[in-house]
């Protein structure tokens, strides 16, 4: 029952997790994603029956292509290698087949209000539905703001895990 095993990569993105949270949940929203879903695709594998919703404004099918076009212009330039545009193009793929077919991701922050490159705490909620939601959180420094806009989400009792990546840095900005 308490048996824990980590999930994503062995450095950042990597957490560690009681497998039976993760096995039972409907829902994964993970807010923050950055350059690794490595921790999504775990949890997809171990519950494939899992909806997995990822909330990152930072990233996108674009922003991994210009990544990939750009380290084949330095390649041509000198200033790349042949294993670093693989490695870029890599990336673009798993990017795209994991969003494409396995999870869903929205281009938006969380935030205390919705905007057309935000979203807030009760609309990402709506989003996940009923029955048993995941959370995971490693969103660079905005966890209190969130935490705080979960107040109501939290009160009305439903059926959450949360996982929250916070950082002295980050604590120290918000007043922590």
């Amino acid at each position: 029952r308490g048996h824990t095993t980590r999930y994503g990569p062995g450095h950042d993105g990597g957490y560690v997790v009681p497998a039976g949270l993760l096995r039972n949940a409907e829902v994964l929203v993970s807010m923050g994603l950055g350059h690794n879903w490595q921790f999504e695709k775990d949890v997809k594998a171990l519950n494939p029956d899992i909806r997995v919703q990822v909330y990152d404004h930072t990233v996108s099918d674009k922003f991994f292509a210009r990544q990939h076009l750009a380290e084949i212009a330095g390649l041509f330039a000198g200033r790349s290698s042949l294993a670093n545009v693989r490695r870029r193009r890599l990336r673009l793929h798993d990017y795209r087949t994991f969003f494409g077919t396995a999870a869903t991701h929205f281009r938006e922050r969380i935030h205390d209000r919705c905007d057309s490159q935000s979203v807030d705490i009760p609309t990402v909620f709506a989003r996940a539905g009923t029955g048993l939601v995941f959370v995971k959180m490693d969103i660079e420094g905005a966890e209190c703001r969130a935490l705080v806009g979960m107040e109501e989400t939290l009160a009305a009792g439903g059926a959450m895990s949360l996982l929250v990546e916070v950082s002295d840095r980050f604590l120290r900005q918000a007043g922590g």
